[in-house]
């Protein structure tokens, strides 16, 4: 019986990117009550200002939407350290569909909570190569070549070359071997 070679390997969101993703989304979601703080000259009835402008419709949406950025920005600093963007195991790679050109179902800068679900799979069965496209507009790029004639083109700009030509050869070496 032939020893199967076990590969799980994972590739993270630099955690200096997501702290400063979670800071600058939590300064935009306290804002407004800094603002009104500022006016009133305390941070409490800055609070209670803020909260008794919710007198329509319209101030409700930016209301939720300023909560939303603010919870979203909390939750990137307390996920920085643990927000996987690539993975490879025996069956295939799972990668963030970020920056796709088109809109996607989920949008990571907000569903944070969900980006291990959101998460799209390529099997290797279905590759015929891997290879990396440097590119100083774009960032650089791991471009899946498809058995069906298409290409697939992942963002690697988190990720260093080291860490690029990795999964270059990992990817290529389980295309070979199915």
């Amino acid at each position: 019986m032939p020893l199967v070679k076990v590969m799980n390997k994972e590739y993270y969101f630099p955690a200096w990117r997501a702290i400063t993703i979670g800071v600058l989304m939590v300064f935009v979601g306290l804002l407004p009550v800094m603002i009104f703080s500022l006016i009133d000259g305390s941070v409490i009835s800055g609070l209670n200002f803020f909260l008794r402008l919710f007198t329509g419709f319209p101030e409700i949406m930016i209301g939720l939407l300023d909560l939303l950025i603010l919870v979203s920005g909390v939750a990137y600093l307390l996920k920085a350290r643990n927000i996987v963007w690539l993975k490879l195991d025996e069956h295939g790679l799972h990668y963030l569909p970020w920056g796709d050109g088109k809109p996607s179902r989920v949008k990571p800068l907000f569903n944070i909570f969900y980006l291990e679900a959101s998460m799209v799979f390529v099997p290797y069965r279905d590759l015929v190569k891997a290879e990396l496209i440097p590119s100083k507009w774009a960032g650089d790029l791991i471009r899946l070549h498809f058995k069906a004639n298409a290409q697939k083109d992942i963002r690697a700009i988190p990720f260093n070359t080291a860490q690029k030509e990795e999964i270059i050869a990992l990817v290529n070496e389980r295309c070979n071997a199915q």
